[in-house]
């Protein structure tokens, strides 16, 4: 009996295992078969337990090692349950995929977890080392192509959000679901709106989303600051070597430094942009937190004290559910796993995208004399399952959406007035939105932290470096070369007309550039476009 637990507790978990490997892959139908094998083997073990107990070493009263299986075996079935009632529910409200029959399911193949391997030594040409090294040329445009894709997914993400604050307004207005859960209880809290506040509370509550937008606001002045030092110190060293073209005139040959800070100061305009916006976006955040305070203040106390105050409702006779109820909800649990699935197709789409190997792809297909473009393309389609599921579910948000309205108002119509259940209705809505607020505060101060990381790590701090080593530069160079002119008149006597005032003998450098040796505002490296450090999104009704 023993054995037999343990064959079929094994049979259950790789029965799970390749659950997961089906969700990863999109086959959402097959998931849930394989689900449902996975309960049938662990209940079917599960059914020993009794036996095991009676016969053999389990008979004495106590034993250690049936206790830690039967744990084991519980454990196990708790997750495959859990698991298989969220993927029913997001296959009956999104995928609409068949299940097939468990009959039919594959069973799975034992694996040789390591095996002896013969070393095989690369073939590569001895009169060529470099040969499987990639072109610098395809490596650069595999890193860009990525980023692009990446970025695309961000955007996207931005989207999602906007979306998923589109489905709260709209519940918001409807006041929903607090209208239903004013009524499913006499004076307790419903059990899944604690939930949400319990969650908030377990993050550190009111508190935290106050640490989050001070510490957004903090990363905002140092943002600044540190765009304020490079545009100050790009506008003195320009003041400076106008101040010497000025008393130097004609001798002073030396490039301006407009022509040297082209690139620092297109990307100081971009950046600034950013962050104005960015600023525009803490600012609707603080004015929301300030707005919605008296609803936060409800949901920061025990759950013993928020009930206290809901408004009590006799209740003469058992309530039934009505259809028009009933229908309400399961909208309302559809516009939920809407919320809770974008973010995860993204998440999958983000992670095909890391697994890209671009650089072997784009090698193979220049060596074939394959357009770059049409290359890209092939790779990017394996998005588009994707891109597909997004498109599906923007639709039966936009249907939802449009139809919640009718549904609520049928609803309203079905139940009987009460004026303290208005009141208790009141009530629930004002704790929703206490919750909502919070909850939409921490997403939205959540990427503004990352914002701001991200816009200093890959813009401010870099550039802010390269421009300081610009300026020391160009100091240098101011004293080199108002030494040269002094040398110069000098050995002529006097005679300024005579002097050779064009510096030290040396190659002319190429037309268009420089002639200016520290000219490293020509070298400040190119960085990925400023779009990739997005200012965090709020919500419209911010």
């Amino acid at each position: 009996q023993h054995l037999r637990y343990k064959a079929l507790c094994w049979q259950a978990s790789a029965c799970f295992q390749q659950a997961r490997d089906r969700n990863e892959a999109e086959e959402h139908g097959k998931e849930i078969g394989l689900l449902e094998k996975a309960r049938s083997k662990i209940q079917e073990a599960r059914g020993l337990e009794k036996d095991m107990r009676r016969t053999g070493f389990g008979g004495r009263l106590k034993s250690p090692l049936l206790d830690a299986l039967e744990d084991a075996g519980s454990h196990l079935e708790r997750a495959i349950i859990r698991r298989l009632e969220m993927a029913k529910k997001e296959n009956e409200a999104i995928y609409h995929e068949k299940v097939p029959p468990v009959a039919k399911l594959e069973d799975a193949e034992p694996n040789i977890l390591a095996k002896p391997a013969p070393f095989v030594e690369p073939l590569i040409d001895p009169k060529s080392p470099f040969a499987v090294l990639v072109p610098a040329k395809i490596q650069e445009n595999g890193a860009k192509f990525k980023q692009e894709v990446k970025e695309e997914l961000k955007s996207m993400a931005a989207d999602a959000e906007t979306k998923a604050d589109e489905i709260r307004s709209k519940l918001q207005a409807l006041n929903l679901p607090a209208a239903l859960d004013a009524r499913d209880g006499q004076s307790g809290m419903p059990e899944g709106l604690w939930k949400r506040i319990e969650v908030m509370q377990g993050k550190g509550g009111v508190e935290h989303v106050d640490m989050l937008l001070k510490q957004v606001l903090s990363a905002q002045d140092k943002a600044w600051e540190i765009f304020n030092s490079i545009k100050a110190s790009l506008e003195q060293e320009e003041m400076d070597e106008e101040k010497l073209r000025k008393n130097f005139g004609g001798r002073w040959t030396r490039a301006p430094s407009k022509e040297l800070t082209v690139e620092s100061t297109k990307q100081l305009t971009t950046v600034e942009g950013y962050l104005k916006r960015a600023a525009g976006a803490d600012e609707k955040l603080s004015t929301r937190r300030k707005k919605e305070d008296p609803s936060i203040q409800l949901v920061r106390h025990t759950r013993e004290a928020i009930e206290a105050n809901i408004p009590k409702v006799e209740i003469k006779q058992e309530r039934q559910e009505t259809e028009q109820e009933k229908m309400l909800k399961e909208d309302l649990g559809k516009l939920n796993l809407i919320i809770e699935t974008r973010p995860k197709i993204l998440k999958l789409a983000e992670e095909k995208v890391d697994s890209w190997d671009v650089d072997s792809i784009l090698l193979e297909d220049d060596r074939k004399k394959v357009a770059i473009n049409e290359t890209k393309v092939r790779i990017k389609s394996e998005l588009d399952p994707y891109f597909t599921k997004l498109r599906k579910i923007d639709d039966l948000q936009r249907d939802l959406l449009s139809s919640i309205e009718n549904k609520n108002q049928e609803w309203k119509d079905s139940v009987s007035s009460d004026p303290q259940m208005a009141l208790r209705s009141e009530y629930f809505g004002k704790i929703n939105a206490g919750v909502e607020a919070m909850e939409t505060l921490t997403s939205n101060l959540l990427q503004g932290l990352k914002f701001y990381g991200d816009v200093m790590r890959e813009y401010l701090n870099p550039l802010q470096q390269q421009v300081r080593d610009f300026v020391v530069a160009r100091e240098h160079e101011a004293k080199m070369h108002m030494e040269h002119i002094t040398r110069a008149i000098a050995a002529s006597g006097g005679n300024e007309q005579q002097a050779d005032l064009s510096g030290p003998s040396a190659p002319a450098p190429p037309a268009g550039e420089s002639s200016s040796p520290y000219a490293f505002g020509h070298g400040i490296p190119q960085r990925q476009p400023v779009q990739q450090v997005q200012a965090h999104a709020v919500p419209s009704s911010g």
